[in-house]
């Protein structure tokens, strides 16, 4: 088929607005990616690259004009416009039938994941898996792309997936076995730099006992060692830290998804205002319910839930929906050996109420009660 039009292969090779060129709908560009899928034999490697960028930016610029759409059948029989769901995974399955021709420096999946709208939690784990794993065969690895991925998910307050990333990136056999091996490489490296400059040290320093000179190199080493290891491999963090059962190999090893745990969550605490530290709620934000996530224009809500709060022992509401998470994040927790770390708020209040105020003066809120009764009788 494609060798009775080499006009038209070198013709589309030329042009790198293939996707987004006029006329460009739902149908058109549906049709042109099928067509490039079928015609990847006769392509040009140098010119499929910015063709899948332009893919993405014709896909994200449909997804901006569609209105959501409800799929339903009419009397003529005629079917709807694709949708931008069916578009993302139009998107999803020609990213990844050239997976091949991915970059090394992870541009292309970086711009999927910037280029409004936001893609759905699924396609960015699959994809930034994908590609994490994939440059570790030639031993790069890029946690800026993971930390782009789970800073996309938390914008659409999908935690489940954000922990379901770190999975698949961090707890991979692939990455494991790499970092394993560059740890082995490393101390190796070290071992071989202590034992020269000890040779060395003997050989010019006759006078000195050998002893004494391994025993200082040795605890100047040891020295060294402690202190650059707790400060690019920390075991505490701001909001958590590894439990005294994980072993600091491990922590080594794993010491990029203590970060990514942290900032899952701040996030989540912050978002919706549950530490002491934002005890009293400003209302300048919309009202924000961890049951409802928003994908492309779609509100997405959870078929379990039958009331977003529920009233407490004490009169005060609960929302069923953050118990929910909270637990899921006590069982992420636990399973990866990491404890969550007291606030400074918290602590000064067990301080304040074990001393009944002694030693403490009272400062100014930075939101005041009755700021706040002012703002709900104006608004």
């Amino acid at each position: 088929m494609h060798s009775r039009f080499p006009f038209l292969l070198r013709q589309l090779s030329s042009r790198p607005d293939h996707f987004s060129r006029y006329p460009l709908n739902n149908e058109s560009l549906v049709k042109r990616i099928n067509w490039f899928k079928s015609a990847s034999s006769s392509l040009p490697p140098p010119s499929i690259f910015p063709m899948l960028i332009d893919a993405i930016n014709a896909t994200r610029q449909i997804q901006l004009q569609n209105t959501p759409q409800v799929h339903q059948s009419d009397f003529l029989s005629i079917s709807p416009s694709e949708s931008n769901d069916d578009l993302e995974n139009q998107l999803v399955q020609l990213l990844q039938h050239y997976k091949s021709h991915w970059n090394s420096t992870n541009h292309l999946i970086r711009h999927y994941l910037h280029e409004p709208p936001r893609p759905n939690s699924a396609s960015v784990v699959d994809l930034v898996s994908s590609s994490f794993l994939s440059q570790l065969q030639y031993g790069r690895v890029d946690y800026g792309l993971v930390r782009s991925g789970i800073d996309n998910l938390l914008h659409t307050n999908d935690y489940a997936s954000s922990f379901k990333l770190v999975d698949a990136t961090l707890y991979a056999p692939q990455f494991t076995q790499h970092s394993s091996r560059v740890l082995r490489r490393t101390l190796s490296w070290v071992s071989a730099a202590f034992l020269a400059v000890n040779v060395l040290e003997i050989a010019i320093l006759p006078l000195i006992s050998p002893a004494f000179l391994v025993l200082a190199n040795t605890a100047l080493a040891v020295s060294l060692g402690y202190g650059f290891t707790n400060l690019k491999f920390p075991r505490h963090l701001g909001r958590v830290s590894w439990r005294m059962s994980k072993s600091p190999r491990q922590g080594v090893l794993h010491n990029e998804e203590l970060f990514l745990v942290n900032r899952i969550i701040t996030y989540f605490e912050e978002n919706n205002e549950i530490n002491l530290k934002n005890y009293h709620t400003s209302q300048v934000r919309e009202f924000s319910n961890p049951n409802i996530s928003r994908f492309n224009d779609y509100f997405v809500e959870l078929p379990t839930s039958t009331a977003v709060t529920a009233v407490g022992q004490h009169g005060q509401y609960i929302d069923e929906n953050i118990v929910a998470l909270q637990q899921m994040f006590r069982r992420e927790l636990i399973g990866r050996k990491i404890a969550i770390n007291d606030l400074p708020e918290e602590l000064h209040f067990v301080e304040f109420w074990m001393t009944q105020g002694e030693n403490f003066e009272w400062v100014e809120p930075d939101q005041d009660p009755a700021e706040i009764v002012r703002f709900r009788k104006n608004s």
